[in-house]
């Protein structure tokens, strides 16, 4: 008789009413269909891993390691301001995952534009000193890890001499990958977003000055 062999592929959310399998009777690596809701506070982690293959009969405990599948996206101020609001804007929010798979292809088929408006920490027009956290625990955005479209934009609204001003910045080509968590500055005297890719190694800031691997992302407006 053949021996039979097996490999375990699960995954957990807070809420998985959300998400849709692929069919039993599909071949291949199971595959999980995931929408981001358009409520932040409605949005939730994701994880997902696989198992090593063993035999049909194996009887002892199987080992699961589980990595996070979504991309948690947050932003500080550069500058001492009252925050009115952020939006993110024109972001996919459909996608079909390979469980346990953690490479940038992990996630495929993205699709359907979506725009986000962001609870920030504290009370609308809240006072924040330069590089104070706009957003973080709960108000973390966990978003579908994509290629950035065309079209995408982060917004700051704040307050500045009695008027409500804006700074506009393109996020298009920015690639967001699964596991991982970028921070947005927001500045304003030399307008842009610089974008703190973790992936690539430590951030060290001075005087103004910045090193280690960062990426320019855009300019405000």
């Amino acid at each position: 008789m053949t021996d039979s062999w097996v490999r375990v592929y699960a995954y957990a959310a807070t809420n998985p009413l959300t998400i849709t399998l692929s069919g039993s009777s599909e071949t291949g690596t199971p595959t999980l269909t995931y929408t981001v809701p358009n409520d932040v506070s409605d949005q939730q982690d994701i994880i997902a891993g696989v198992s090593e293959e063993g035999k049909g009969d194996y009887k002892p405990p199987i080992p699961l390691s589980f990595h996070h599948a979504l991309t948690a996206v947050r932003f500080k101020i550069g500058f001492a301001t009252k925050v009115k609001k952020i939006e993110v804007k024109q972001v996919y929010k459909t996608g079909t995952l390979k469980i346990g798979n953690q490479t940038s292809s992990a996630w495929t088929g993205q699709s359907t534009q979506q725009d986000y408006e962001i609870k920030i920490n504290g009370d609308e027009g809240s006072e924040f000193a330069k590089n104070d956290l706009l957003t973080d625990g709960e108000t973390t955005l966990m978003l579908m890890p994509q290629t950035v479209p065309d079209g995408a934009t982060v917004v700051l609204t704040y307050e500045e001499d009695d008027s409500e001003k804006t700074i506009t910045a393109s996020i298009k080509g920015h690639q967001w990958l699964p596991g991982k968590r970028i921070t947005y500055t927001i500045y304003k005297d030399a307008p842009q977003i610089i974008y703190f890719d973790l992936a690539l190694g430590d951030v060290k800031i001075t005087n103004n000055q910045y090193s280690g691997k960062v990426r320019i992302g855009a300019y405000g407006t």
